[in-house]
């Protein structure tokens, strides 16, 4: 066993050594929940000028713990279900140190903070009055995707039928 374990002993001191200050893109960078208040995930039918069904608008607002010890910065969300859905306009906020929200904020390592995604997409796939069954990922600037089943809740007014 010992001549093996120097043959090991060998080649591990051949090989280049690992610097600690080389970064590695990690696989989770956040823990995403749904802020507490009522309307945190709510969404509104969207009408055109003319009156027409544009689609659907989405808010959503989230706490986001960032798990990791570089500052991380949502930059991205996709709709995952429903399949073949047309995002036509998206933004996603971040708070920043001075309370205002903005797309360039990044959350600190180890810190929490606000997320904000606006979300206009079509076609309406729920009836208004109901609730809004979708999951999303949030992706961040490594290219993680951190997935979300949300329900949201309907916002606005009902229409007569």
């Amino acid at each position: 066993m010992k001549p093996l374990y120097y043959l090991w002993q060998l080649a591990r001191g051949l090989l280049p050594k690992r610097n600690d200050d080389t970064f590695r893109v990690p696989k989770r960078t956040l823990i995403l929940l749904a802020d507490t208040h009522p309307f945190a995930l709510r969404w509104s039918s969207a009408a055109g000028p003319d009156g027409s069904d544009i689609g659907i608008f989405l808010v959503l607002s989230f706490r986001a713990t960032n798990i990791v010890s570089c500052a991380v910065r949502p930059s991205d969300v996709r709709v995952n279900w429903p399949r073949n859905i047309e995002i036509i306009h998206k933004t996603i906020t971040t708070e920043g140190d001075d309370g205002a929200h903005s797309d360039r904020n990044m959350i600190p390592p180890r810190h929490i903070g606000d997320v904000s995604i606006s979300l206009l997409v079509r076609p309406c796939w729920a009836k208004v009055g109901d609730d809004l069954p979708i999951h999303i990922g949030v992706v961040d600037q490594f290219n993680n995707q951190h997935r979300l089943k949300l329900r949201c809740s309907f916002v606005g007014p009902k229409l007569s039928e």
